[in-house]
């Protein structure tokens, strides 16, 4: 058995080293992809805590037909869709309010954002917000993320061309929002 193996099968007994060091390869990237969807830090931290107890209540049921970052990186969207759905719900019944301040202040405090340029940024996350669910989360694994489509297909559990076709019309809306700022 190699070391990624015993590794998981540890895990999945429960050793606490194991899931630890589990924890800590994977989640900063999760951690990133999650934050560029649900566009505010203790948001992506919730997600981030529940994508984890997910892994490690499920890890005996992985059964290696992918990598286990691909099946983490599945679990993280299944959570983070939860999640917008639960948020957009909630909204819809007035029980939440953003504002757009808010908003742009999580986007800008995103350590991949410059300061020089959180205007622009807040512009684009507004308008990657605006993608249809599928679109966004295939267009951030491509785009932010540089996954290949291939990869964005086992995670999303959705053949090759739907990946593309995603990604491409993601493409034309965000040119058509972005082209309103010029």
């Amino acid at each position: 058995m190699d070391a990624a193996n015993l590794l998981i099968a540890k895990a999945a007994e429960g050793n606490s080293m194991a899931c630890s060091a589990i924890y800590y390869q994977h989640k900063d990237k999760i951690f990133n992809t999650i934050l560029y969807l649900v566009h505010n830090i203790e948001d992506a931290e919730d997600v981030l805590q529940e994508t984890f107890a997910e892994v490690f209540k499920s890890l005996s049921n992985f059964q290696g037909k992918s990598s286990l970052q691909t099946w983490i990186y599945r679990i993280a969207v299944n959570k983070t869709i939860e999640f917008i759905r639960k948020k957009k719900a909630k909204k819809r019944w007035g029980l939440l309010s953003f504002s757009d301040v808010e908003i742009e202040d999580d986007i800008s405090m995103h350590p991949g954002t410059r300061l020089d340029k959180r205007e622009e940024a807040a512009q684009l996350y507004k308008a990657i917000n605006k993608l249809k669910e599928n679109q966004r989360i295939a267009f951030t694994f491509f785009f932010i993320e540089d996954f290949s489509q291939k990869e964005i297909a086992e995670i999303m559990d959705i053949s090759l061309s739907n990946v593309e076709s995603l990604v491409h019309r993601a493409k034309q809306f965000l040119k058509k929002e972005l082209a309103k700022f010029e």
